[in-house]
């Protein structure tokens, strides 16, 4: 009888064992069957709120493949990165974006010609004197307000210093402390006539509106043509250009010279202190040739002119230069009015060019002076500068 409730009881305890297991085993089934519910807290607060401060650094995004260059690079090459890879437009002073844009010098000046071209031949156009530079070159404010200088058509006034006056450019005339007098004069009559007042500008069809960057017109001043009565009075010279006025003026320039007005007064070749007389002189000095001087000696050469009447042997005649070096003319004849052109370096001589071989200039640019002298040895012509 014992023995049968000791073994009953281990069937219960075995049964009641089996239970239990099945008991888990479903609930674990039924667990595993049942949908996950999504819930409204996003996930990234979810990591928040179970993951402690340090993990949740941890989960950072990972830095940018250039922001990991940049952590191991140098300083320098950190800063030469940014500026590649963000190509950032240099800004004004003002830090302003976008910059404003500038006007160039170029469109600036272009712009100042276009103006000027507007200036028609044969108008006559109002201008304000703000300074007379000598007596035929002005500087005025055109009606458009840009600042020009004015050089006054068909007429050229004496330097107001004897040195920057040249022989034979007045004619004959070789007192040059007598042009510089005249020159002198002829800017305080221009002065007091148009200086800080208006007058008028007119151009000539016939010629470049500029000439070495001055404006060539005719200029008036109530009943007064200025460019006529500089020449009237013996202040200048006509120039040899062809101008409308030309032949006017040369009629003009006719009368100031029998009258002996200005500088017609002044000393010419004859009595100047030369010991024969005028048969050949000088027309032109060229003592500076263009580009270097010694390898350029053929443009380095003067001028000589037969001013009389009858033809000149120039055997035995000579020139020379101030440092004493003399050279002997060739054995050639002048007819009146021809001239003869007598370079420094090496050529073929012909009847109007002479060369005189040398292998370095002879006339200095900056100060020198050149001697003629007949077969007599008497001094015939000379220039300094």
């Amino acid at each position: 009888m014992t023995k049968m409730k000791t073994l009953y009881v281990v069937l219960l305890i075995i049964l009641f064992s089996g239970c239990i297991q099945e008991s888990g085993y479903y609930n674990e089934l039924k667990k595993s069957e049942t949908p996950d519910v999504p819930t409204d807290t996003p996930a990234n607060e979810i990591e928040q709120t179970t993951e402690t401060p340090d993990e949740a650094r941890i989960i950072t995004p990972e830095p940018s493949i250039s922001e990991t260059h940049e952590e191991t690079q140098t300083p320098d090459e950190i800063t030469y990165i940014k500026e590649t890879q963000i190509e950032k437009p240099e800004t004004e002073e003002s830090g302003t974006w976008p910059p404003k844009k500038k006007t160039t010098s170029f469109v600036l000046t272009s712009t100042t010609t276009n103006n000027e071209t507007h200036l028609e031949a044969g108008v006559r156009y109002d201008v304000l004197v703000l300074d007379v530079i000598n007596g035929d070159i002005l500087e005025v404010k055109l009606p458009d307000g840009l600042t020009k200088r004015i050089k006054l058509l068909g007429i050229e006034v004496p330097e107001t210093l004897p040195s920057a006056n040249n022989l034979h450019f007045f004619d004959d005339i070789v007192d040059l402390e007598c042009l510089a007098e005249y020159g002198d004069s002829a800017k305080k009559y221009t002065t007091n006539l148009l200086n800080g007042k208006t007058c008028i500008i007119e151009l000539d069809s016939m010629v470049s509106q500029e000439e070495g960057g001055n404006l060539l017109a005719y200029v008036y001043k109530d009943d007064v043509e200025v460019n006529r009565y500089l020449i009237e009075a013996g202040y200048a010279i006509v120039t040899p250009q062809d101008y409308s006025k030309k032949q006017s003026y040369l009629q003009t320039q006719d009368s100031a010279k029998e009258e002996l007005k200005g500088i017609w007064s002044c000393s010419v070749l004859e009595d100047y202190s030369i010991t024969a007389e005028l048969t050949v002189g000088f027309l032109r000095i060229h003592y500076d040739a263009e580009g270097n001087d010694d390898s350029n000696l053929i443009d380095e050469y003067v001028e000589i002119k037969n001013y009389g009447d009858a033809v000149v042997s120039l055997s035995n005649w000579t020139i020379s230069d101030s440092g004493g070096n003399s050279f002997v003319l060739p054995d050639i004849y002048l007819n009146p009015g021809e001239m003869l052109s007598i370079h420094t370096g090496i050529g073929v001589n012909t009847e109007t060019n002479f060369y005189l071989k040398s292998h370095r200039q002879i006339w200095d640019n900056e100060e020198d002076a050149v001697y003629l002298y007949n077969s007599a040895g008497e001094l015939v012509d000379y220039c300094e500068w």
